[in-house]
């Protein structure tokens, strides 16, 4: 509170307890009050904010009245102060009186005939354009990926079915872009997340690997979409 501007000259008691915060004392206008009851309600851990400040009034200023009163003459019974008299003469004032041998320096004029009294002054400086603010930033464009859509992923870490878990999770990445229409709404190469689904492995002598994950995420600028997909692969999971 000591950093607001509104708080510089105010005194405000703080007692806090269990999450709640009790303001307390006088503050020099509204503008002080709302901006500490502001500060404590943003302060990580504060519940509750109880405002118990009041307004201080405001400086009463100088009335007629109050300044008639100091012009009043003393009252009967005292001496006045006997004033002291001032002489109005004049006093003539010597001036040094100036040396001849100084001569005072006057400064040339140039002739009407002579080049510098021929040029002309020089047009004020136009005045400097002022640039237009920028344009307002462009608003989001809502698009929706169809059900259908086939989405390519190339896997970062080894998924295997002998030792990976099921709910076991796996970096990946895009390697296709998401194209619906003719827009590129999800460019190759953003982060994804895969989870184990199911994973069965192969007997020695027959049968086969199979391998089950959900495409459960990616991130796109700073923001994570979550999706929910399921693909498999039988003998084993590329990379």
């Amino acid at each position: 509170m000591f950093a607001e501007p509104q708080l510089k000259s105010a005194s405000v008691d703080v007692s806090t307890k269990d999450g709640m915060v009790t303001h307390s004392s006088q503050v020099p206008n509204e503008a002080a009050r709302v901006a500490a009851r502001n500060i404590a309600s943003q302060s990580a851990g504060v519940k509750q904010v109880i405002d118990s400040t009041s307004i201080a009034p405001p400086t009463p200023p100088a009335s007629p009245a109050n300044a008639a009163v100091k012009n009043l003459p003393p009252p009967p019974g005292e001496p006045k102060a006997p004033r002291e008299k001032r002489s109005l003469e004049k006093k003539p004032v010597e001036e040094p009186p100036v040396p001849a041998e100084s001569p005072v320096p006057v400064p040339a004029t140039p002739a009407a005939d002579s080049p510098q009294a021929a040029q002309p002054t020089p047009p004020p400086a136009p005045p400097v354009p002022v640039a237009p603010p920028p344009p307002p930033p462009p608003q989001p464009v809502t698009v929706t990926i169809p059900e259908s859509t086939i989405v390519t992923v190339r896997t970062i870490d080894l998924i295997d079915s002998s030792t990976s878990s099921t709910g076991q999770t796996f970096r990946g990445s895009v390697d296709a872009p998401i194209v619906v229409g003719d827009q590129v709404v999800v460019p190759k190469g953003l982060n994804v997340t895969l989870k184990l689904v199911n994973a069965s492995s192969a007997g020695k002598f027959k049968g086969s690997s199979e391998l089950t994950v959900s495409f459960e995420s990616f991130t796109y600028q700073g923001k994570t979409y979550t999706l929910n997909k399921r693909c498999s692969r039988e003998g084993g999971f590329a990379r």
